[in-house]
């Protein structure tokens, strides 16, 4: 995944209700196709945002990466943190449906979280955290979420990912096929963990991460709502007259 052209995301941060959140911010001129929440924790956050912003950019889609390393909170309460950080784009006049939400690790069970709080356009979570109880089975928070997303969701996994064992991956999946109201996925990449998307010189792990971005890729293209062009508006506007 690498750009031809890299454009340095402008450093900032969001107040929210657990404190200022880093962000690193790629904003595109001219009409962008859609928006995208990065929502990370852990590892060199600096050189992962850059590189996901510009590799999302060359699809035509601005956004911000958010850093949740150091913000501490209840479920609920970073679900509202992730809140803030919706609010923070919508400033730059996107509607729901025109925004995608990537998570890993415990970014990634919150963008699990957040698709049942918010109507987003996709939302997509990598090696998601929390999942399971000490049995290793899905925890009963996961399983009654499932009938309230309203999102589109996308789960990938590595097979030898503690976090999500084989047992908990096969009862979220049929949780999932039977009661959430919108469509949802499950991927799982046999004979890689948690760390599948980063670079690797193993030959399955970069199937793995090759496999996984282009399907995050996909995903995004798929269900998040284009906005409109000034050209679109207008036509649409004349059809309403008419």
């Amino acid at each position: 995944m690498t750009s031809a052209i890299r454009i340095r995301p402008r450093v900032d941060a969001v107040d929210s209700a657990l404190g200022r959140v880093p962000i690193a911010q790629l904003d595109l001129g001219g009409i962008p196709r859609g928006a995208v929440l990065l929502l990370s924790a852990g590892g060199d956050f600096e050189a992962d945002a850059a590189q996901h912003l510009n590799e999302l950019a060359t699809h035509g889609y601005e956004g911000i990466a958010a850093d949740l390393d150091a913000i501490e909170g209840t479920d609920g309460q970073l679900v509202e943190v992730v809140g803030s950080l919706l609010g923070h784009l919508r400033r730059r006049d996107w509607e729901d449906e025109q925004v995608g939400i990537i998570g890993y690790g415990l970014g990634g069970h919150l963008a699990l979280l957040s698709s049942a709080r918010f109507g987003l356009g996709a939302a997509i979570s990598v090696s998601p955290t929390t999942m399971t109880t000490g049995d290793d089975h899905l925890s009963a928070a996961m399983v009654a979420l499932a009938s309230r997303i309203r999102t589109p969701w996308l789960g990938m996994f590595g097979e030898d990912d503690p976090a999500v064992t084989a047992t908990a991956g096969d009862e979220l999946d049929t949780t999932l096929r039977d009661h959430a109201p919108v469509f949802t996925q499950l991927v799982r990449y046999p004979g890689v963990g948690a760390d599948f998307h980063r670079p690797s010189s193993e030959s399955i792990e970069i199937a793995a991460s090759y496999d996984y971005w282009q399907r995050t890729v996909e995903w995004l293209n798929l269900r998040v709502q284009p906005r409109l062009t000034p050209l679109a508006i207008a036509w649409n506007e004349r059809r309403s007259l008419s």
